[in-house]
């Protein structure tokens, strides 16, 4: 019966049908429960599928919930630092820096790492996987010099245990390739992008989705590039291939098409980046629902587009309306909602609703140096935006200290 309800789980799941996933998903948990007990491996397993469909979904505060459960019934059952109870809380980890809350994660990466270090040892490819998505949760509050070091570690442990052809190993360098292009070494992360392509086309066919990602990747380097034909027809032939793959569609064609959506932007081919963004706000709508950050974050791009062509008024109701929802879904204080207040003070000043913009701006700078620090980049764009703002008021003692 249970395996009967979790082929049911996978197939919703794998429809996007998310709503239907949730109920049997919770099912198969009450049906472990039942039969096995709330300890039990297999209820373990229902219950961290279950909290990975809340993700999925965009509750946070449930998944969380779901996953802790998990975690706890892990360590009775299990032990502290068995493997598969650290892989939890890496997973609950993950979870806490989704929405920023950035020290909640570091205190369960570091436990992580001195569970592998006592039990598995610390050049286990589990221990330095861990160490990966530590590097990542540096990386997300820009603490880059952290980063790197945790990351190149990671990698070269991988590398000495598995072998530089592993794939194991080609999901780190791809790690290094996105960390280096986030902080803007875009001629160091290319060859990086081609390294981890390289491995994986080794050992899986051409059309294989597993290198959708590292393709939108790659395409999306090179538009940073200014190599605008080159990263056009190579995303153009990625929705193709995805397009054309046997259903269900894979959930890679909607940051596909986005991708090529900020290749007609910056070609100044605004219809078709409209009509693209269009396509991927309904693909995610469809997928995974109207409230999904996925979504949300379509229509921020949708704005974005508005704003460049000069729609000023509907950019204002798009952004307001995604600021909205992303509010509600994931809180004031996450990092994308800061950010879409941020854009939204931006058009009402541009507008020149200079005494609607400021609160907007104000507390958008204020959640970004509380949520951040005061050196991300974030929140450096929220303080010259802020003290731009007083410059057009003609405000300049407020605006001098912000410069400082």
């Amino acid at each position: 019966m249970w395996s009967e309800k979790q082929e049911e789980v996978d197939a919703l799941s794998q429809k996007g049908a998310y709503v239907q996933a949730l109920v049997a998903a919770q099912q198969l948990v009450g049906i472990a429960r039942d039969n096995l007990g709330d300890d039990h491996f297999i209820t373990i397993v229902s219950l961290s599928g279950l909290a990975h469909l809340f993700q999925s979904s965009g509750d946070q505060a449930q998944a969380e919930t779901t996953l802790a459960i998990a975690v706890a019934a892990a360590s009775s059952r299990l032990g502290d630092d068995h493997p598969e109870t650290l892989n939890l809380r890496g997973e609950l980890a993950q979870l806490y820096g989704a929405r920023a809350a950035f020290d909640e994660a570091q205190v369960v990466y570091e436990s992580i790492r001195k569970g592998y270090a006592d039990g598995l040892g610390s050049a286990h490819p589990a221990a330095l996987n861990a160490e990966r998505t530590r590097a990542l949760n540096y990386q997300n509050q820009a603490r880059f010099k952290h980063a790197a070091s945790v990351l190149e570690g990671a990698c070269s442990g991988l590398k000495a245990v598995l072998g530089p052809y592993h794939g194991e190993y080609s999901y780190c360098v791809l790690q290094q390739a996105n960390f280096v292009d986030q902080i803007g070494d875009f001629k160091q992360a290319l060859p990086l992008y081609d390294q981890a392509l390289m491995i994986q086309r080794a050992s899986k066919a051409p059309d294989d989705p597993a290198l959708y990602s590292p393709r939108i990747f790659r395409a999306s380097l090179l538009r940073k590039l200014g190599r605008l034909v080159h990263a056009r027809d190579t995303l153009l032939q990625l929705v193709d291939d995805i397009a054309r793959a046997p259903a269900p569609i894979d959930p890679a064609l909607g940051p596909a098409k986005s991708a090529l959506a900020q290749v007609y932007e910056d070609m100044g081919d605004y219809p078709k980046a409209e009509m693209l963004i269009r396509e991927v706000f309904e693909f995610h709508s469809e997928s995974v629902g109207p409230d999904h950050p996925q979504t949300l974050t379509a229509l921020s791009a949708l704005a974005g587009v508005y704003r460049k062509q000069g729609h000023l008024a509907r950019a204002e109701v798009t952004f307001q309306d995604a600021y909205e929802r992303f509010k509600r879904t994931l809180g004031e204080e996450h990092p994308a909602s800061i950010t879409l207040r941020n854009n939204l003070g931006q058009i009402l000043e541009k507008q020149g609703l200079f005494d609607k913009a400021e609160p907007h701006l104000r507390s958008a700078f204020t959640l970004a140096y509380k949520v951040l620090g005061e050196k991300h980049p974030t929140t450096r764009a929220s303080i010259n935006n802020l003290a731009l703002l007083h410059e057009s008021q003609g405000v300049f003692d407020k605006a001098e200290p912000l410069y400082q």
